[in-house]
Protein backbone atom coordinates (compact mmCIF):
# COMPACT_ATOMS: atom_id res chain seq x y z
CA UNK A 1 0.00 0.00 0.00
CA UNK A 2 1.71 3.19 -1.16
CA UNK A 3 -1.22 6.15 -1.19
CA UNK A 4 -0.49 9.56 -0.24
CA UNK A 5 -1.57 12.53 1.40
CA UNK A 6 -2.51 14.07 -1.86
CA UNK A 7 -4.56 11.36 -2.82
CA UNK A 8 -6.76 11.37 0.30
CA UNK A 9 -7.41 15.13 -0.12
CA UNK A 10 -8.68 14.42 -3.41
CA UNK A 11 -10.81 11.57 -2.15
CA UNK A 12 -12.72 13.64 0.37
CA UNK A 13 -13.17 16.53 -1.60
CA UNK A 14 -14.51 14.32 -4.22
CA UNK A 15 -16.93 12.75 -1.52
CA UNK A 16 -18.29 15.76 -0.46
CA UNK A 17 -18.12 17.32 -3.86
CA UNK A 18 -19.14 14.02 -5.83
CA UNK A 19 -18.44 15.87 -8.63
CA UNK A 20 -15.64 15.09 -10.70
CA UNK A 21 -15.56 18.61 -12.21
CA UNK A 22 -16.45 20.66 -8.78
CA UNK A 23 -13.68 18.60 -7.23
CA UNK A 24 -10.82 18.49 -10.06
CA UNK A 25 -11.18 22.99 -9.92
CA UNK A 26 -11.51 23.05 -5.87
CA UNK A 27 -8.44 21.31 -6.16
CA UNK A 28 -6.38 23.59 -8.87
CA UNK A 29 -6.15 20.09 -10.85
CA UNK A 30 -7.42 19.16 -13.83
CA UNK A 31 -10.23 16.38 -14.38
CA UNK A 32 -7.78 13.81 -15.80
CA UNK A 33 -5.45 14.26 -12.57
CA UNK A 34 -8.31 13.80 -10.23
CA UNK A 35 -9.33 10.82 -11.82
CA UNK A 36 -5.70 9.47 -12.16
CA UNK A 37 -5.43 10.47 -8.27
CA UNK A 38 -9.06 8.51 -7.34
CA UNK A 39 -8.14 5.38 -9.87
CA UNK A 40 -4.75 5.16 -8.28
CA UNK A 41 -5.81 5.10 -4.69
CA UNK A 42 -8.80 2.67 -5.95
CA UNK A 43 -5.66 0.42 -7.00
CA UNK A 44 -3.72 0.76 -3.56
CA UNK A 45 -6.61 -0.65 -1.28
CA UNK A 46 -8.31 -2.90 -3.98
CA UNK A 47 -11.62 -1.58 -3.72
CA UNK A 48 -13.88 0.90 -5.98
CA UNK A 49 -14.46 3.75 -3.83
CA UNK A 50 -17.03 5.73 -6.27
CA UNK A 51 -19.63 4.59 -8.13
CA UNK A 52 -20.58 6.11 -11.69
CA UNK A 53 -23.73 6.23 -13.14
CA UNK A 54 -26.32 8.31 -15.10
CA UNK A 55 -27.61 9.76 -11.62
CA UNK A 56 -24.53 11.05 -11.14
CA UNK A 57 -21.21 9.91 -8.50
CA UNK A 58 -22.07 8.12 -5.72
CA UNK A 59 -19.76 6.61 -2.48
CA UNK A 60 -19.34 2.87 -2.52
CA UNK A 61 -19.18 1.00 1.19
CA UNK A 62 -15.79 1.11 0.88
CA UNK A 63 -15.70 4.99 0.33
CA UNK A 64 -17.84 5.89 3.00
CA UNK A 65 -15.58 4.08 5.54
CA UNK A 66 -12.22 5.54 4.05
CA UNK A 67 -14.19 9.04 3.89
CA UNK A 68 -14.23 8.00 8.16
CA UNK A 69 -10.51 6.94 8.18
CA UNK A 70 -9.30 9.62 5.89
CA UNK A 71 -10.54 12.53 8.24
CA UNK A 72 -8.94 11.23 10.78
CA UNK A 73 -5.71 10.75 8.95
CA UNK A 74 -5.84 14.27 7.84
CA UNK A 75 -6.46 15.64 10.99
CA UNK A 76 -3.70 14.03 12.81
CA UNK A 77 -0.94 14.97 9.82
CA UNK A 78 -2.57 18.70 10.76
CA UNK A 79 -2.20 18.68 14.17
CA UNK A 80 1.63 17.31 13.78
CA UNK A 81 2.23 19.51 10.93
CA UNK A 82 1.22 22.34 14.40
CA UNK A 83 3.57 21.02 16.45
CA UNK A 84 6.54 20.90 14.44
CA UNK A 85 5.67 24.78 13.16
CA UNK A 86 5.63 25.89 17.08
CA UNK A 87 8.75 23.63 17.87
CA UNK A 88 9.94 25.23 14.39
CA UNK A 89 8.91 28.91 15.86
CA UNK A 90 10.19 28.91 19.11
CA UNK A 91 14.07 28.73 17.64
CA UNK A 92 15.10 32.03 17.25
CA UNK A 93 15.18 33.49 13.74
CA UNK A 94 18.83 35.78 13.13
CA UNK A 95 17.72 38.82 11.57
CA UNK A 96 20.88 41.39 10.30
CA UNK A 97 19.19 44.56 9.53
CA UNK A 98 21.25 47.15 7.54
CA UNK A 99 21.72 50.74 9.04
CA UNK A 100 19.57 52.33 5.73
CA UNK A 101 16.28 50.02 7.58
CA UNK A 102 16.93 50.30 11.22
CA UNK A 103 14.97 53.27 11.73
CA UNK A 104 11.71 52.82 9.49
CA UNK A 105 11.02 49.21 8.59
CA UNK A 106 12.88 47.15 11.60
CA UNK A 107 10.15 48.58 14.22
CA UNK A 108 7.34 48.18 11.66
CA UNK A 109 8.04 44.12 11.30
CA UNK A 110 8.30 44.44 14.74
CA UNK A 111 5.22 45.49 15.80
CA UNK A 112 3.06 43.38 13.23
CA UNK A 113 5.29 40.76 14.61
CA UNK A 114 4.02 41.43 17.67
CA UNK A 115 0.53 41.69 16.89
CA UNK A 116 0.09 38.60 13.84
CA UNK A 117 2.74 35.93 15.30
CA UNK A 118 3.64 36.76 19.28
CA UNK A 119 4.83 33.14 18.99
CA UNK A 120 7.76 34.04 16.50
CA UNK A 121 11.10 34.50 17.84
CA UNK A 122 13.49 36.37 16.57
CA UNK A 123 17.00 38.04 17.28
CA UNK A 124 18.43 41.01 15.81
CA UNK A 125 22.45 40.47 14.98
CA UNK A 126 24.54 43.74 14.63
CA UNK A 127 27.32 43.27 12.28
CA UNK A 128 29.08 45.36 9.61
CA UNK A 129 28.86 45.31 6.14
CA UNK A 130 31.71 43.17 5.12
CA UNK A 131 31.02 39.92 7.60
CA UNK A 132 27.03 39.83 6.74
CA UNK A 133 27.21 37.71 3.03
CA UNK A 134 29.48 35.16 4.71
CA UNK A 135 27.85 35.16 8.64
CA UNK A 136 24.84 34.39 5.80
CA UNK A 137 26.36 31.66 3.82
CA UNK A 138 27.89 30.02 6.88
CA UNK A 139 24.74 30.06 9.08
CA UNK A 140 25.71 32.42 11.69
CA UNK A 141 22.06 34.32 10.27
CA UNK A 142 19.45 33.50 8.98
CA UNK A 143 17.71 36.96 7.09
CA UNK A 144 19.72 40.30 5.60
CA UNK A 145 17.15 42.78 5.57
CA UNK A 146 17.48 46.08 3.98
CA UNK A 147 20.78 45.36 2.16
CA UNK A 148 22.34 46.19 -1.24
CA UNK A 149 21.95 43.34 -3.38
CA UNK A 150 23.03 39.93 -2.83
CA UNK A 151 25.14 37.88 -4.76
CA UNK A 152 26.20 34.44 -3.62
CA UNK A 153 26.04 31.02 -4.18
CA UNK A 154 22.85 29.25 -2.54
CA UNK A 155 21.46 32.64 -1.30
CA UNK A 156 18.60 34.17 -2.63
CA UNK A 157 17.87 37.77 -3.02
CA UNK A 158 14.82 39.86 -3.60
CA UNK A 159 14.28 43.57 -3.85
CA UNK A 160 11.92 45.18 -1.62
CA UNK A 161 12.08 48.91 -2.84
CA UNK A 162 14.48 51.25 -4.85
CA UNK A 163 14.91 54.60 -2.56
CA UNK A 164 16.53 57.88 -3.60
CA UNK A 165 19.69 59.39 -2.13
CA UNK A 166 19.45 62.43 0.46
CA UNK A 167 21.81 64.75 2.38
CA UNK A 168 22.82 64.64 6.16
CA UNK A 169 24.02 68.11 7.16
CA UNK A 170 24.82 69.80 10.51
CA UNK A 171 21.64 72.12 12.35
CA UNK A 172 23.42 75.49 11.13
CA UNK A 173 21.21 78.20 10.22
CA UNK A 174 22.90 77.49 7.01
CA UNK A 175 20.54 74.95 6.53
CA UNK A 176 17.86 75.31 9.05
CA UNK A 177 15.31 77.00 6.96
CA UNK A 178 15.99 74.73 3.89
CA UNK A 179 13.42 72.32 2.68
CA UNK A 180 16.30 71.05 -0.20
CA UNK A 181 19.84 71.26 -1.15
CA UNK A 182 21.81 71.41 -4.23
CA UNK A 183 24.82 68.33 -4.09
CA UNK A 184 27.02 71.31 -5.31
CA UNK A 185 26.37 73.77 -2.33
CA UNK A 186 28.39 70.67 -0.60
CA UNK A 187 31.52 70.74 -2.82
CA UNK A 188 33.71 72.17 -0.27
CA UNK A 189 32.64 70.38 2.71
CA UNK A 190 34.11 67.19 3.93
CA UNK A 191 32.52 64.27 2.89
CA UNK A 192 32.06 61.99 5.42
CA UNK A 193 32.54 57.97 4.49
CA UNK A 194 32.85 54.79 6.07
CA UNK A 195 36.40 52.86 5.94
CA UNK A 196 36.72 50.15 3.66
CA UNK A 197 38.10 47.57 6.56
CA UNK A 198 34.14 47.47 7.64
CA UNK A 199 32.41 47.97 4.20
CA UNK A 200 34.47 47.87 1.16
CA UNK A 201 31.49 49.44 -0.95
CA UNK A 202 30.97 51.84 0.59
CA UNK A 203 33.31 54.60 -0.23
CA UNK A 204 33.58 53.23 -3.72
CA UNK A 205 30.12 54.10 -3.85
CA UNK A 206 30.06 57.61 -2.23
CA UNK A 207 33.07 58.72 -4.69
CA UNK A 208 30.85 57.25 -7.81
CA UNK A 209 27.88 59.38 -6.58
CA UNK A 210 30.24 62.43 -6.63
CA UNK A 211 31.67 62.08 -9.54
CA UNK A 212 28.38 61.79 -11.40
CA UNK A 213 28.55 65.64 -10.47
CA UNK A 214 32.02 66.03 -10.83
CA UNK A 215 32.80 66.99 -7.68
CA UNK A 216 36.00 65.80 -5.45
CA UNK A 217 35.63 67.04 -2.51
CA UNK A 218 37.86 65.54 1.12
CA UNK A 219 37.16 62.48 2.27
CA UNK A 220 37.09 61.59 5.91
CA UNK A 221 36.88 58.29 6.74
CA UNK A 222 34.88 56.72 9.87
CA UNK A 223 33.41 54.27 11.30
CA UNK A 224 30.51 52.38 9.38
CA UNK A 225 27.49 53.50 12.80
CA UNK A 226 25.46 55.59 11.62
CA UNK A 227 25.31 57.16 14.86
CA UNK A 228 28.98 58.01 14.95
CA UNK A 229 28.83 59.43 11.53
CA UNK A 230 25.88 61.60 12.76
CA UNK A 231 27.88 62.62 15.81
CA UNK A 232 30.44 63.96 13.28
CA UNK A 233 28.02 65.79 11.32
CA UNK A 234 26.93 67.60 14.80
CA UNK A 235 29.90 68.42 15.56
CA UNK A 236 30.30 70.20 12.44
CA UNK A 237 32.61 67.47 10.79
CA UNK A 238 31.83 67.22 7.52
CA UNK A 239 28.40 65.61 5.44
CA UNK A 240 27.38 62.43 4.32
CA UNK A 241 24.86 60.80 2.33
CA UNK A 242 22.02 58.39 3.15
CA UNK A 243 19.01 56.09 1.89
CA UNK A 244 15.73 58.65 1.93
CA UNK A 245 14.14 55.94 4.45
CA UNK A 246 16.13 58.59 6.70
CA UNK A 247 13.95 61.79 5.85
CA UNK A 248 11.70 62.59 9.13
CA UNK A 249 14.22 60.98 11.29
CA UNK A 250 15.95 63.27 14.33
CA UNK A 251 18.98 63.39 15.86
CA UNK A 252 20.47 66.47 17.73
CA UNK A 253 22.21 68.46 15.75
CA UNK A 254 21.45 66.79 12.19
CA UNK A 255 18.99 67.72 9.02
CA UNK A 256 18.15 65.19 6.43
CA UNK A 257 17.40 66.76 3.15
CA UNK A 258 16.65 66.10 0.10
CA UNK A 259 18.95 67.16 -3.29
CA UNK A 260 17.67 69.35 -5.40
CA UNK A 261 18.91 67.13 -8.25
CA UNK A 262 17.60 64.29 -9.21
CA UNK A 263 19.70 61.03 -7.25
CA UNK A 264 20.32 57.60 -8.33
CA UNK A 265 18.13 55.69 -7.17
CA UNK A 266 19.44 52.38 -4.27
CA UNK A 267 18.08 48.74 -4.62
CA UNK A 268 17.18 47.49 -1.05
CA UNK A 269 16.25 44.00 -0.13
CA UNK A 270 16.01 40.97 1.68
CA UNK A 271 18.69 37.57 1.61
CA UNK A 272 18.12 34.12 3.12
CA UNK A 273 19.86 30.83 2.16
CA UNK A 274 17.88 29.47 -0.76
CA UNK A 275 17.68 26.23 0.77
CA UNK A 276 15.66 27.68 4.13
CA UNK A 277 11.75 26.61 3.91
CA UNK A 278 11.19 27.43 7.71
CA UNK A 279 7.69 28.49 8.99
CA UNK A 280 9.90 31.03 11.01
CA UNK A 281 11.82 32.88 7.90
CA UNK A 282 8.46 32.25 5.55
CA UNK A 283 6.24 34.67 7.98
CA UNK A 284 9.37 37.17 8.89
CA UNK A 285 9.59 37.21 4.72
CA UNK A 286 6.03 38.12 4.84
CA UNK A 287 5.76 40.59 7.44
CA UNK A 288 8.88 42.49 6.08
CA UNK A 289 7.48 42.94 2.61
CA UNK A 290 4.44 44.52 3.73
CA UNK A 291 6.40 46.90 6.06
CA UNK A 292 9.07 47.99 2.46
CA UNK A 293 6.01 48.03 0.27
CA UNK A 294 4.97 51.83 -0.35
CA UNK A 295 3.62 51.28 -3.94
CA UNK A 296 2.62 55.03 -4.78
CA UNK A 297 6.19 56.57 -3.93
CA UNK A 298 8.17 53.34 -6.16
CA UNK A 299 5.91 54.65 -9.06
CA UNK A 300 6.59 57.51 -8.77
CA UNK A 301 10.15 57.44 -8.62
CA UNK A 302 10.36 55.11 -11.58
CA UNK A 303 8.92 58.46 -13.76
CA UNK A 304 11.69 60.16 -12.41
CA UNK A 305 14.17 60.85 -15.21
CA UNK A 306 17.89 58.99 -14.70
CA UNK A 307 21.51 59.50 -15.47
CA UNK A 308 22.64 58.32 -19.01
CA UNK A 309 25.21 55.99 -18.16
CA UNK A 310 23.83 54.14 -15.24
CA UNK A 311 20.26 54.34 -13.96
CA UNK A 312 20.61 53.02 -10.64
CA UNK A 313 23.44 52.20 -8.13
CA UNK A 314 23.50 49.19 -5.94
CA UNK A 315 23.20 50.08 -1.91
CA UNK A 316 24.16 52.27 0.69
CA UNK A 317 25.66 51.33 3.52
Amino acid sequence: MDFRIRQLQCFLVLAEKLNYGQAARHQFMTQPTLSFQIKSLEEDFGARLFDRSHKGVQLTSAGHQLALSARRILAEVESVHREISGIALRVPLRVCCSQAGQFEILPKVIRALNESDPDLRFEVEPMIPEERVQALISGKLDVLMMVAPVQAPNVTFQVLRRESLIAVVPDTPLYRERTSISVHELAAVPFLVSNERECSYCKKFHLAVMRRFHLSPEIVEGPVNLTFQFAMIAAGRGFTIASESLLGLRFPGVLFLPFVETMPRTKLGVAWRTKDTSASLQIFHEALVKAACRPKLDMEMGRLPVFAAVTEISGTH
